[in-house]
């Protein structure tokens, strides 16, 4: 009896030693998945969700707008700031929270559908090698821009500019168009 008592401490104390053995294991594992979601969602956010595309909507033929011509941003965040390069192309810096020295990237708006959308590239891109961001632009007020960038899912690669233009005029009132979009704000200059 005294043996058999044994056993089934024995097999008591195995089951135990098994079943917290799992729970730990299934603990770590779950542990491991959540830092592992995580991980990919903070990569999905810091690569950034916009279309490049390696033409450009259309040439440049729209006016620089006096309307654009000033510095953007959200309150302690990211700021932009348009200046006029030549009749048709603007010139953003863009100053990064905690950073002075600015990036500089240009730009030129194509009009599709009575909407207008801004060509953005690197400045230091020559133009075999650039990619354009492609974002929807709408002014809310004098002190309001709303930014909304053409969303990375769109798989459709495009080689002339004509085909691009079709396209989005074909498919910019869908929602799912579009990242979500951004209101950025006047920022009064000293």
């Amino acid at each position: 009896m005294i043996a058999s008592k044994g056993y089934l401490i024995g097999i008591s104390y195995v089951r135990i030693v098994k079943f917290v053995n799992y729970n730990i294991l299934k603990k770590m594992i779950m542990k491991k998945a959540i830092s592992s979601v995580a991980l990919i969602a903070v990569l999905i956010y810091l690569t950034g969700c916009i279309y490049e595309s390696s033409v450009p909507i259309d040439e440049p033929s729209v006016k620089v707008s006096p309307k654009l011509l000033f510095t953007w941003g959200e309150s302690g965040g990211d700021t932009y700031k348009f200046s006029r390069a030549d009749d048709y192309t603007y010139t953003i810096d863009v100053t990064h929270t905690g950073t002075k020295k600015p990036e500089k990237l240009m730009a030129y708006a194509s009009i599709v559908d009575d909407k207008t959308f801004l060509n953005v590239w690197d400045s230091k891109k020559k133009p075999t090698n650039r990619s354009y961001l492609l974002l929807k632009i709408k002014l809310l007020s004098d002190s309001t821009l709303m930014v909304m960038p053409l969303t990375e899912n769109i798989r459709e690669k495009f080689t002339s500019s004509a085909d691009l233009k079709k396209f989005i005029s074909e498919n910019m009132e869908h929602s799912f168009f579009y990242e979500k979009d951004s209101e950025f704000k006047r920022i009064k200059t000293k």
